[in-house]
């Protein structure tokens, strides 16, 4: 019988062949390379793999059948991936993407702000006017000074 990520050949010979670069197989005992599933977008599969496995973090596979990790792009600045990612997701607002390959954005500095989608320096990134604040590049409005001050810690009151 024949292993994961093999399949056994026509005629009922004794020899499995395996599944080819970008498909896998994760039971035993199949009788043909029909058995043998494509990866998704976003991993890859020797040949006579079990399994697939993911782009890493800060790249993406965009097409199913994969066969190595060479095939996996990496993300464009003002973007990132998590692991097995089919795509990269754009920056949020308050953050930006200044490399390639990025696994994560970074945060406006505190007391700064940023509202492109995107961003692939820290340009965007503006100061806070005169009765706001920002937490990690998100802006927020200085309602009341006895209930949201500047130097008064978040979550907490005056």
């Amino acid at each position: 019988m024949c292993s994961a990520g093999t399949y056994g050949s026509i005629g009922g010979a004794t020899t499995c062949a395996k599944c080819t670069a970008g498909t896998y197989w994760t039971g035993s005992g199949a009788s043909s390379s029909v058995s043998c599933l494509l990866c998704a977008a976003g991993s890859f599969a020797t040949a006579g793999a079990s399994s697939c496995m993911g782009c890493s973090a800060g790249t993406y596979g965009s097409i199913g059948g994969a066969s190595s990790l060479a095939m996996c792009m990496s993300c464009s600045a003002g973007s990132f991936s998590l692991g097995g990612a089919s795509s990269c997701a754009a920056c949020l607002a308050g953050t930006y993407g200044p490399n390639l390959g990025a696994s994560s954005c970074i945060s406006c500095v505190p007391g700064s702000y940023g509202t492109a989608i995107g961003a692939d320096s820290s340009h965007p990134c503006a100061p806070c006017a005169a009765g706001t604040f920002s937490i990690g590049g998100f802006y927020f409005s200085h309602f009341k000074r006895s209930t949201i001050d500047r130097t008064t810690p978040v979550g907490s009151h005056q």
